[in-house]
């Protein structure tokens, strides 16, 4: 006959041996596996605490906490393990979870902790585990060191510096840096930092911080101490004046503008102006036509270097012989350039002014016509084209501003920069019973009638030269043409 136990009858059909406190047996025994059982002490079941975790290490992950990993115990003391909790040490302060890692919270920053670990069952706390190694929590970086200040402006400075040795545990996310006087700050993820708004003529150092996830770090000592101010190019060659404040080097023949050093502080301190004027063309002999303006560009703001210049002054062109009865025409002016690192202009010598029975050139500016031929072309961008003639009066050469007449006047300069008008062409020339021309204003030589010879265009303004004159009929009564002026190279910058 069976019997009841608790947990099960004793039948033919062993039972398990394993529940809650002290064991609940399930199943059935016979009689003889009971007393077996029962003499090997193996009934009832003894259920425990769980073991010491093992293996515990800790990570700083965040601002005040600590990631803590362990093993888990040999022994769950027979019954399952709910939890784990983890405490601190100093503070006492625990966190709980089901496994390994549990993350501590709310520690300070930049101490030292150690941390243990204990197990729960249905039974209760296990024993604590061996302490971990210490663990230092994320802490602000340490000060930058700081290095040289430069003006970077006249408003402005290059702070540099090398970062920390030490972040804080974790990954810095930027530096300030502090003007004294002022407060004045800039930003930045590396070095250097400029620091703007500055007062120009005032001096300031400068320090540096770290900020990291936590905070911001001690200032790095002071830099040294920089005034900003504004500094301007310094530079030799040609004939210098002042004007305002404004340096000119006028070059009236071939040189060197070297520049031996740049300035700071200012959008002008490392830019130049120009005007490059190539050599007027020669006037053409017997009623020809005036001598074409030398080219001319211009421009501003134009950035240089610390190097040399070279300078090319252009001659002007020879004006046309009072030859047999035809004159020859006027010979074309020379170039004139300026060139160097980042700078490189070159202007087309003025052309040169037709006779009755020779051709003039086309140039910088045009020469003019003669004995009813029209006049040459200028180039685009540097001047304009030679005045058509008529049997008695040349054509006038072109200027820079405009075109020679047709027939007569030169063609007019442009005045710039120094406020003197230079590209001005040649009046053509006529016979006794014309008009000869004037010259273009800039230089442009007149024109002449008669036996005249045409007047030669002006010295370093690039002007035209004039056309001669004849007396029809009288071979002997013939005008040579005037020679073209030279050409001009003028430079300027701000110096103050």
């Amino acid at each position: 006959m069976a019997k009841r136990y608790t947990g099960g009858l004793i039948r033919n059909t062993p039972p398990t041996t394993s529940g809650g406190y002290n064991g609940t047996a399930s199943g059935v025994w016979t009689l003889s596996e009971q007393a077996q059982i029962l003499a090997a002490g193996n009934w009832p079941l003894t259920v425990t605490p769980p073991g010491a975790p093992t293996s515990v290490s800790g990570t700083a992950n965040a601002v005040g906490g600590v990631s803590v990993s362990f093993t888990a115990p040999a022994s769950n003391g027979g019954s399952a393990i709910t939890g784990y909790t983890v405490t601190s040490s100093p503070g006492g302060i625990t966190a709980s979870g089901a496994s390994s890692p549990i993350n501590v919270t709310g520690l300070s920053n930049g101490t030292a902790y150690t941390f243990t670990v204990y197990a729960t069952n249905a039974i209760g706390n296990g024993p604590a585990s061996t302490p971990s190694a210490s663990v230092t929590t994320w802490s602000v970086p340490d000060a930058p060191t700081i290095g040289t200040a430069t003006q970077a402006s006249a408003t402005s400075v290059s702070v540099a510096f090398t970062p920390p040795g030490f972040n804080g545990g974790t990954a810095i996310t930027g530096y300030t840096a502090t003007s004294s006087p002022g407060g004045l700050t800039g930003t930045g993820g590396s070095s250097p930092i400029t620091v703007s708004g500055l007062t120009t003529g005032t001096a300031y150092t400068f320090t540096v911080t770290a900020t990291n996830a936590v905070g911001t770090s001690a200032a790095s000592a002071a830099s040294n101490s920089v005034t900003p101010t504004v500094s301007y190019i310094v530079a030799t060659g040609g004939t210098v004046t002042t004007s305002g404040n404004y340096k000119f080097h006028t070059f009236n023949g071939s040189g060197t503008f070297s520049v031996s050093s740049i300035g700071s502080g200012s959008s002008a301190s490392d830019k130049i102006d120009y005007i490059v004027v190539a050599g007027g063309g020669g006037g053409g002999g017997q009623k020809g036509g005036g001598g074409g303006a030398g080219g001319y560009k211009n421009s501003t703001n134009v950035t240089v270097t610390a190097s040399n210049y070279s300078v090319t002054v252009g001659g002007g062109g020879a004006g046309g012989p009072n030859q047999g009865n035809t004159g020859g025409g006027g010979s074309q002016g020379s170039s004139s350039s300026l060139n160097g690192t980042g700078v490189s202009v070159s202007t087309t010598g003025g052309g040169g002014g037709r006779s009755p029975n020779s051709a003039g050139t086309s140039g910088g500016s045009g020469g003019g016509g003669s004995n009813g031929n029209n006049g040459y072309n200028g180039t685009s961008g540097e001047g304009n084209a030679g005045g058509n003639s008529t049997s008695a009066v040349g054509g006038g050469g072109g200027g820079k501003a405009n075109s020679g007449s047709s027939p007569g006047t030169g063609g007019n300069g442009t005045a710039w920069l120094n406020s003197v008008t230079y590209g001005g062409g040649g009046g053509g020339g006529s016979s006794q019973n014309g008009t000869p021309g004037s010259g273009g204003s800039g230089g442009g030589g007149a024109g002449k009638a008669s036996n005249g010879t045409g007047d030669a265009g002006s010295t370093n303004t690039g002007g035209g030269g004039g056309g001669g004159g004849n007396v029809d009929g009288s071979f002997g009564a013939l005008g040579a043409g005037g020679a073209g002026g030279s050409g001009i190279v003028i430079i300027r910058y701000q110096y103050q």
